[in-house]
């Protein structure tokens, strides 16, 4: 979030950046070292003035978000690490296996390690049949995001917040629902911040201010985040997904160039295909798992569409227009969440 903080009386060796939302609505950021204490001081220049938000300078915080929003993200965290963990290990798992059946060799524990590592395989299977835990973290993570919505949309005053006298009442309303439509996530919390406040002082105080510093705070906190997470993810999955192709086509050659050698060769009865050909099917598993390119080209479409969004900030005259823009920004963030839990439980069947 934005606090007041005074000017520093002397300033020197002062970081200049200029971040423009559109042809007369910018906010200039400034690092300003006095002594050994840097300040980061934001202003905005659609208010005319450089010492601007009726006289006040504003440091750049984070919002602390309620306290169900780290629990429900630490929970899908677990959950996301269990998952994959137990893919990795069956994949392992299973090409360890290839690896020892390309010269059987008659020793118990030889055979005993064979063994072993099938049964692990089977074991990691069970285990993501029995637990599920691809669903808990699908679940925690829409609990986190929702939270994470209703938290701005009442710091920022928007609907159904923009009554100061029903607003804390609403805002409890809304997080009782979402806690009790998700109960079942009850035994994946942890106790670290489940007494933490749920209507943080940080969302407290951005409702006190002004609608442009609200503003202000919207589109660097969260659009201008958003923004930026949705366009490096999209570029991180596509490289990924790039990557993944191309180390495959390389698995593939080599399978075929081993084939070959078998047959020049058959005598070479360690140079087999099949550890290598296991592993390429893992990773093409693990490709359709993590949906690269899928993830990639979704990214990139939100992305374009949020920067479509922040062009309207100059327009926003009144409460009514600041609320509106909320509710479709916050619309555009959780549909595309929406369409990745969609996607995500539909692999999950």
């Amino acid at each position: 979030m934005f606090r007041a903080q005074p000017l520093p009386a002397q300033t020197s060796r002062t970081f200049h950046h200029r971040e423009s939302f559109s042809a007369t609505w910018s906010i200039t950021v400034e690092l300003l070292e006095s002594g050994s204490r840097p300040k980061l001081i934001v202003t905005d220049d659609s208010l005319g003035a450089r010492n601007n938000f009726d006289g006040r300078l504003l440091m750049t915080t984070p919002m602390k978000y309620p306290a169900l929003y780290a629990v429900a993200d630490r929970a899908s965290a677990r959950q996301q690490s269990l998952y994959l963990g137990l893919v990795l290990a069956e994949y392992a798992s299973l090409v360890m296996v290839a690896v020892l059946s390309v010269n059987m060799i008659a020793d118990s524990r030889y055979i005993f390690a064979y063994g072993l590592l099938l049964a692990l395989a089977l074991a990691m299977l069970v285990l993501r049949s029995i637990l599920k835990p691809e669903r808990r973290w699908y679940q925690a993570r829409a609990l986190a995001e929702s939270v994470k919505t209703t938290a701005w949309k009442f710091a920022m005053g928007a609907r159904p917040f923009q009554e100061d006298a029903d607003a804390r009442q609403y805002m409890r309303q809304m997080l009782q629902e979402l806690l009790k439509a998700n109960h079942s996530l009850g035994s994946q919390f942890d106790g670290k911040t489940s007494g933490g406040d749920q209507i943080t002082s940080e969302m407290e105080t951005i409702r006190t201010l002004s609608r442009s510093e609200r503003l202000a705070i919207y589109m660097h906190d969260r659009v201008e985040d958003q923004l930026g997470w949705y366009s490096r993810e999209s570029k991180a999955n596509a490289n990924t997904g790039r990557n993944f192709a191309i180390g495959l086509g390389g698995i593939y050659v080599a399978a075929f160039v081993i084939f070959l050698v078998r047959i020049c060769q058959p005598a070479w009865i360690y140079v087999h295909p099949d550890p290598i050909i296991l592993l390429g099917a893992s990773a093409l598993g693990w490709m359709q798992i993590k949906r690269f390119n899928e993830l990639g080209a979704s990214y990139a479409l939100t992305a374009n569409e949020i920067g479509i969004l922040k062009s309207r900030a100059p327009e926003i005259v009144d409460d009514e227009a600041l609320s509106l823009f909320i509710d479709d920004a916050e619309e555009a963030f959780s549909r595309e969440h929406t369409q990745w839990l969609a996607r995500r439980s539909a692999l999950a069947q």
